[in-house]
């Protein structure tokens, strides 16, 4: 049986609905070959990539609804899938490419691909900051305050710690002062002796499921959510801060 919330959005947005159930299916094809592969941990990265784009894409089908803005929702449900399919298309294109040849592709090509990546991050990052503006300046009095709130601050932040991706460029990569690459935590691939910002990244944009579900399910006042929210962004800041300042994040707090 299909959950209420999926037979809903099917109904709110179907194109994110149905391509979010695309890159599931995508995404359980990639595990199968990170488990049967030998040099399967290239399959890691593609396998995160559809799994977390499917919980994005059907987050933001479900709350965008809510602005009853419906041709500008779905100009940007077609840009992100558009987007979404090219980054995703790569990372399974790259892991395909070093299983079977055990070769990185031509740091030129990698280069280039990788910029257009940041070009589509952008894209999605300024299309949500124009959402979220509409849902701090617009009443929306059929969305309860508190839960209200949490949207306002989930898409807040989302934008806010998508622009962390941009250092992973800036710096260049996402292991401070260690190169990339190489062993770590399961699945998410942190890594315990070095430094990264990929840990303040990933607590930062899934602040888009974290708020708005707090200030759905547990919250029952604005001040909590807010309290709350202000809180969360307190502690992936200090997260990325420790990054920034080369301190690995799992043996400062884990010993």
């Amino acid at each position: 049986m299909v959950p209420v919330f999926l037979q809903t959005l099917g109904k709110r947005n179907p194109a994110l609905f149905y391509f979010g159930w695309a890159c599931l299916a995508a995404s359980l094809v990639t595990g199968v070959c990170f488990l049967l592969d030998a040099a399967g941990s290239t399959w890691i990265r593609p396998t995160r990539f559809l799994f977390s784009t499917t919980i994005f894409v059907w987050t933001i089908g479900w709350l965008l609804d809510a602005l009853h803005e419906q041709k500008k929702l779905l100009l940007f449900s077609v840009a992100l899938i558009l987007i979404l399919l090219f980054e995703n298309g790569y990372t399974v294109i790259f892991a395909m490419h070093e299983s079977s040849t055990h070769n990185h592709i031509a740091p030129g090509l990698d280069a280039w691909m990788i910029r257009m990546m940041e070009i589509g991050v952008g894209i999605i990052s300024v299309w949500a900051a124009y959402f979220t503006w509409l849902f701090f300046t617009r009443p929306l009095p059929d969305i309860k305050r508190h839960y209200l709130w949490g949207i306002r601050f989930g898409l807040l932040f989302f934008v806010v710690f998508s622009l962390s991706g941009n250092l992973m460029a800036v710096l260049p990569g996402w292991n401070v002062a260690s190169p990339n690459g190489g062993s770590g935590l399961p699945f998410v691939n942190w890594k315990q002796q070095s430094s990264g910002l990929r840990a303040a990244h990933f607590l930062g944009i899934h602040a888009l499921q974290v708020l708005p579900l707090m200030g759905y399910y547990i919250s029952r006042r604005s001040i909590i959510t807010i309290i709350f929210s202000v809180v969360y962004f307190l502690a992936v800041l200090a997260v990325l801060t420790q990054a920034l300042l080369q301190q690995p994040l799992i043996e400062l707090y884990m010993g």
